[in-house]
């Protein structure tokens, strides 16, 4: 799938733009924008409209956050395109599954529809199919802390996991955090000792029916006496409070009497604002402000219509002003034209000295007169047309004389000794030898590189422990499977872990065997207990004494003076039974105990005996393992380590086999290159010998053969190109020779033709017809300059006569004006004329200023007037109205008005500030009822009741603190032997214990399992993509480091586990470690996009978006970086997002037109 088009229609900052993706067969589509262009907008937008935009707080649809489009407008549309080239163009709106329509926004679509084109859930596309620079960075961190294990490596790059060690170290330290075999702190290893110990709390809590019910019984009289106290005394206090309400009342209540009988006579008083005071105090200020502008401004007025009189309505002489100012201007202008008519006579004087003299140069041609221009345009063109043609003249004479004496020379060249060129065939061997000379460094860096993987097949077969046997061939050697291998391992592992648990359980019964012999001779070593067995004994001694004392006594027995010694005997054995049975019965304890001892002794004898077999029968099966192992690889006659250990030895002798093979492959490159190259010396040789050139039969190598070859055919060709060049040189020196000498005889024409417009041209001007064009144009220019100084005379004259009538006209209008204004004073020079009318309007223009100033004086005045008249009249209305609020008739009667108002506000505020503090007291009873309940005792009555309430409240006081310390005790010594509450808690508490340790394994196994499963989905990887992953991750590595790495490859590390490392270009192997936290990123970058490429070739592609993950490489690297963006695009689409104008260059630089295009943000 690829994008065609996107279409940003209400999104973030973005209104109806649209990006054109279509570009290009796949192609690099770079973004660029500056910083709060959109560009993250634009990355959210791709993820909303394939996946749905979420309903959260970081959309765009927040006017808070500064975008412009509610929840319900926001649009976001797009035509995408399969591999196959199937469209689907479709538009999504904000919301739940009926936000996908159709370009028309309005039918409906199902999710199936794209999920045809995707195939693929959101959180894996993210991390596939996209890049940033933070994860970048998080892939190279975590290559540099994994230290180079493949497996996970190519894992995380396939599955978009930067930080895949975190996560693996997450999952163990979760199952660590929640049980440790030997731990006690784990919520699990904890749990289970608080379920022991609430089990035996259970066994140790429990208490009789009838001691529980007396105690409770007890214990619940006593609770009911603390209540039926406390009730007594809560009474008793609610009345005491009661009573002191009545007595804070009584002055209250009278108080309130008094307040509404002085508000009686002032019902009728209207109640004024508070601020009524001031505005009357405002409106009488402002009346009397209004009237003293009155009177001013009529006084003004007066003022300035006496001052108008005193001035002339108007003033004539101002009509004369622009005339006046006229004159003053010519007057300026006149005097600077006195001062030029001086310049400008001058002037016309030397103009009339220069056109003197060059008449007498002139001499004899003293009637020639200035020619036409044309004429003049003529002579000067001929003029050069004759300087032109003298000077080809000479030089194709010049040309001609040297052309004559080089065919001379040409021709006298001898005859070359090549007439034919070198013959194809011979050329054609020659090049032939030169390819195979070409390829001669080629050929040497292949002896080389045979010589240097012979070297390292040899260093690493040597260097092979276990040693290979000697003079053996490689292919030849048996060496076991890795199947087998792994069987032996696996099998070794098992007999290994079996033999530990034996060993284990062995050591563990011997512990516990000594631990029990140790106990019982210390019951042994201390006071002599006998055993049952002993009191059996001494029991049937007793029996049989018995029996033979009843026998005695039947008469069946022996002689008298036996019985009594059987009788003594008999007493004896009864002592010494009951004796025993006493002492068993006072030390029952540590006879059970002494017994028991025995019989668990005795069973743990048994049961080491019997793990000692198992544990031996173990071990030979581990030591038949181990002679099976070594029997297998005795075969190839090669000691044996470890399986773990051959492993790693096996991959080794899988990479020598590789290098064995690839160094037969050099070595049978090499024959056949060096075969061609005798081939071509032959041949080379033989095109010679029959080119009649044969070589010395001593030159046989194909660098001598080919030299000399090349220095003959050099010699030949030059030859027979000299021959050629004499040949051509001698023809066109001839050619040279005759078209100079066509060229002189035109020119002697075009001479002859010249001359007869010469004559023409100087006949009309009566100059010589052989005269020398150069005194021609001379006399020409000189005619020319006496008619320009001629007419620059005349132009002075007509300026001097004009500027005298121009100060005649100016004098006789100065003198009408000054007659007619100033009468008799109208004598005196122009200057003073002028002053004399300057100072007659001046005076006139200040007398109507004053005039104009003095009706605009006026003019204010009267609006003064007018206005403060108008105030006057509005503030007696507004006093009016004060007093039609104030219910009086005079403006005098406002101020007791106000007084009054004053008064019942106060008292007002007084009454309810009273009623609010008798609400307080009264609580919730009605204050009329509270008021009633007040008066209805007097005041020494209720004291006398507060002072028997007091006095009863401490009686009460005292019987309540006894009632709760008895029920304190009895509540007391009821948790000394609340048994049975304990048990039940304590069972509910193993309860909850076992459910929460049933919840914590689950979720440990689900933890344990998920390690499991992710180890082995990366073993699994690593298994299948290995190869074909790592063959183009190292071609990219080699591109991104610009070929400071020629690659990377997979090693085995000390413990056998399979790692990458990274290829110098001189075969040198370097570490993880040892790599710049840049080149592992850039590492990262070339695995992830193999393995893409791996997987692009077995799905539907879907564009990679590249979102500023360069940023930290240098120009170089961001070039090479872009490049293999650009052999990306090949397979799929890929859009990269930047806001540095930087990488554009360089993108520009580094793809192909047809590869690259750049769409840009506006900011």
């Amino acid at each position: 799938m690829r994008f065609l088009k996107l279409d940003l229609l209400a999104y973030g900052r973005f209104t109806g733009e649209s990006l054109d993706l279509s570009g290009g067969s796949c192609g690099v589509h770079l973004i660029h924008g500056p910083n709060e262009a959109g560009k993250s907008t634009l990355l959210r937008a791709i993820k909303s409209l394939l996946f749905g935009i979420k309903n959260d707080r970081q959309g765009n649809d927040l006017l808070e956050l500064g975008f412009l489009h509610g929840s319900e407008k926001l649009r976001i549309g797009g035509l995408i395109a399969d591999r196959a080239g199937k469209q689907l163009q479709f538009i999504r709106r904000k919301g739940g599954k009926n936000s996908l329509r159709a370009g028309d926004d309005e039918t409906r679509l199902e999710e199936s529809q794209l999920q045809t084109f995707l195939n693929i859930e959101q959180r894996q596309f993210a991390q596939q199919f996209g890049i940033h620079y933070q994860e970048l960075v998080e892939g190279g961190r975590a290559i540099a802390a994994g230290k180079g294990d493949v497996g996970e490596i190519l894992f995380a790059a396939a599955a978009g996991l930067a930080n895949l060690t975190a996560v693996q170290k997450e999952l163990s330290n979760q199952c660590e955090e929640l049980f440790a075999p030997r731990g006690r702190n784990p919520p699990i290893n904890k749990a289970l000792n608080d379920l022991k110990d609430a089990r035996k709390r259970v066994t140790d809590t429990l208490l009789s029916a009838d001691e529980w019910k007396r105690k409770a019984d007890e214990h619940s009289e006593a609770q009911l006496q603390k209540a039926r106290l406390q009730e007594q005394h809560q009474a008793a206090s609610q009345r005491q409070s009661q009573v002191e309400a009545y007595l804070r009342a009584q002055p209250e209540l009278q108080r309130r009497d008094q307040l509404l009988a002085e508000l009686k006579p002032l019902a009728e008083v209207p109640l004024l604002p508070t601020e009524f005071s001031q505005m009357r105090t405002d409106k009488v200020l402002a009346l009397a402000s209004a009237a003293a502008l009155l009177s001013q401004a009529t006084g003004a007025l007066q003022e300035v219509s006496s001052a108008l009189a005193k001035l002339p309505a108007n003033e004539p002489l101002l009509q004369q002003q622009a005339e006046i100012q006229e004159l003053v201007e010519q007057h300026g202008a006149c005097r600077k034209a006195a001062s030029d008519r001086t310049k400008r006579t001058g002037e016309r004087d030397q103009l009339r000295r220069e056109i003197a003299e060059l008449r007498r140069e002139l001499g004899e041609q003293q009637s020639l007169t200035a020619p036409p221009r044309a004429t003049r345009k003529r002579i000067d063109q001929l003029v050069e047309e004759a300087g032109k043609l003298r000077q080809q003249q000479e030089t194709l004479r010049t040309q001609l004389s040297h052309w004559e004496s080089e065919h001379t020379a040409g021709a006298a060249l001898a005859a070359p000794s090549y007439t034919e060129p070198p013959p194809k065939p011979l050329l054609a061997a020659l090049q032939q030898a030169h390819a195979e000379v070409a390829q001669r460094t080629r050929l040497d860096e292949l002896t080389s590189s045979v010589a240097r993987a012979k070297q390292a097949l040899q260093t690493d077969v040597q260097r092979l422990r276990p040693a290979l046997p000697d003079n053996a061939k490689l292919e030849a050697i048996a060496i076991p499977t890795l199947e087998s291998l792994e069987h032996h391992e696996q099998r070794q592992q098992d007999l290994t872990a079996t033999l530990k648990r034996h060993q284990q359980t062995v050591a563990e019964l011997q512990a516990k065997l000594s631990e029990m012999q140790a106990r019982l001779r210390i019951l042994r070593q201390a006071d002599e207990v006998p055993s049952l067995a002993e009191l059996q004994q001494a029991r049937q001694r007793r029996d049989e004494l018995w029996q033979q004392l009843k026998a005695e006594w039947n008469g069946s027995g022996p002689k008298p003076i036996l019985v009594s010694e059987l009788v003594s005997q008999f007493e004896l054995a009864v002592r010494h039974a009951d004796d025993i049975s006493d002492r068993l019965r006072r030390d029952a304890s540590q006879v059970a105990e002494r017994a028991a001892c025995e019989a668990g002794e005795q069973a743990l004898l048994t049961q080491f005996e019997a793990a000692t077999k198992r544990q031996q029968a173990a071990a030979a099966e581990v030591e038949q393992a181990q002679h099976e192992w070594e029997a297998v690889w005795q075969q190839a006659g090669i000691a044996t380590n470890s399986p773990r250990e051959m492993r790693g030895w096996l991959a080794k002798f899988e990479a020598i086999l590789q290098q064995q093979a690839a160094c037969k492959q050099k070595q049978q490159e090499l024959e056949t290159a060096l075969q061609r190259q005798q081939a071509a010396a032959v041949a080379l040789k033989d095109s010679l010998t029959a080119a009649g050139h044969p070589l010395l039969a001593s030159i046989q190598s194909l660098t001598e053969v080919t030299s000399h070859a090349q220095e003959l055919i050099a010699t030949w060709q030059e030859g027979y190109q000299r021959q050629l060049q004499a040949k051509q040189v001698a023809d066109e020196r001839g050619r040279h020779q005759q078209r100079l000498q066509a060229e002189l005889k035109a020119l002697a024409g075009q001479q002859d033709a010249w001359q007869q417009q010469w004559q023409g041209l100087l006949q009309p001007l009566g100059l010589p017809a052989d005269g020398d064009p150069a005194i021609v144009r001379e006399l020409v220019q000189i005619s020319d300059e006496i008619q320009l100084k001629s007419s620059q005379q005349q132009a002075l004259e007509i300026r001097i006569a004009a500027i005298d009538n121009d100060q005649t006209q100016f004098h006789n209008s100065l003198a009408a004006l000054a007659k007619e204004w100033l009468g008799n004073e109208a004598s005196g020079s122009d200057e003073a004329l002028l002053a004399h009318l300057q100072t007659r309007i001046n005076d006139a223009r200040g007398r109507a200023v004053r005039r104009q100033e003095l009706l605009e004086q006026q003019q204010r005045s009267m609006s003064q007037r007018d206005k403060a008249a108008a105030d006057e009249t509005q503030l007696k209305a507004q006093l009016k109205q004060l007093c039609l609020d104030a219910k009086c008739a005079d403006p005098e009667q406002l101020v007791s008005a106000i007084e009054n108002s004053e008064c019942r506000r106060q008292l007002e505020a007084e009454l309810r500030q009273l009623q609010q503090r008798l609400l307080t007291l009264a609580g919730s009873t009605p204050l009329e009822q509270f008021a009633v309940a007040a008066r209805a005792l007097t005041s020494e009555q209720l004291r006398a009741e507060q002072l028997q309430l007091q006095s009863d409240i401490k009686s009460l006081y005292g019987e309540l603190v006894a009632a709760s310390e008895r029920a304190g005790a009895l509540a007391s010594e009821r948790s000394r032997w609340q048994g049975a509450d304990d048990a039940a808690a304590a069972e509910q508490d193993a309860q909850c214990l076992l459910s929460q340790i049933r919840e914590q394994s689950e979720q440990y196994i689900r933890l344990r399992l998920a390690a499991a499963m992710l180890r082995k989905a990366v073993e699994a990887w690593r298994e299948s993509n290995q190869d074909p992953v790592l063959q183009r991750a190292s071609d990219l590595f080699a591109k991104l480091t610009l070929q400071s790495f020629a690659g990377i490859r997979s090693d085995l590390d000390d413990e056998g586990k399979s790692i990458l490392v990274g290829v110098r270009p001189s075969r040198e192997a370097v570490p993880i470690e040892g790599m710049s936290s840049g080149t592992c990123d850039q590492l990262y970058l070339a695995i992830r996009l193999a393995s893409l490429e791996v997987q692009l070739a077995h799905r539907e592609p879907l564009p990679f978006i590249v979102d500023d993950c360069l940023i930290n490489f240098d120009d170089d690297r961001s070039r090479a970086a872009l490049e293999v963006l650009g052999e990306l695009s090949k397979s799929t689409q890929v859009i990269v997002l930047t806001h540095h104008e930087r990488l554009v260059r360089l993108a520009e630089e580094a793809l192909p037109k047809d590869v690259l295009f750049v769409q840009r943000l506006k900011a």
